[in-house]
């Protein structure tokens, strides 16, 4: 039997009328996900705009004290009593000295260090070691 013309309008209008109440349904939540990203927008960008400002200049800029350079001491004739030098050191990181013999033997010279204490120092299992300090130039 083949439906009637009059019921096949009705399946069809009831159904055109569930897809507009889907379609209303989608864009409904749509735009309820855009009013929520738009309110936190507004909420992080305008409302609270001088906190996040003010966190991202403590991640850019930061202060970093350095100790002042002593002065000379003079007497009371003006002649220097005591005087800041500054010396220079040496330091190795043995996990990454790939040759501590050699290394050993071509700084022995220069440093005017034994070539054994200075390939112990060299082939030690720390990350850092002082190779010589306050070197004068």
């Amino acid at each position: 039997m083949k439906a009637r013309p009059s019921e096949k309008v009705k399946r069809d209008e009831a159904s055109e009328r569930w897809f507009r109440v889907r379609l209303n349904l989608v864009g409904f939540v749509f735009l309820l996900a855009f009013m929520l990203v738009a309110g936190r927008a507004y909420y992080l960008q305008v409302a609270n705009a001088e906190i996040w400002q003010e966190r991202a200049q403590k991640q850019l800029q930061r202060v970093i004290p350095l100790a002042p350079q002593r002065g000379t001491i003079y007497d009371r004739n003006g002649r220097e009593l005591a005087v800041s030098l500054e010396n220079d050191s040496v330091y190795a990181e043995p996990p990454r000295v790939e040759d501590p013999s050699e290394a050993a033997r071509l700084l022995s010279k220069a440093l005017d260090l034994s070539r054994q204490e200075l390939e112990k120092k060299l082939s030690s299992d720390k990350g850092f070691v002082w190779l010589k300090r306050r070197i004068n130039p």
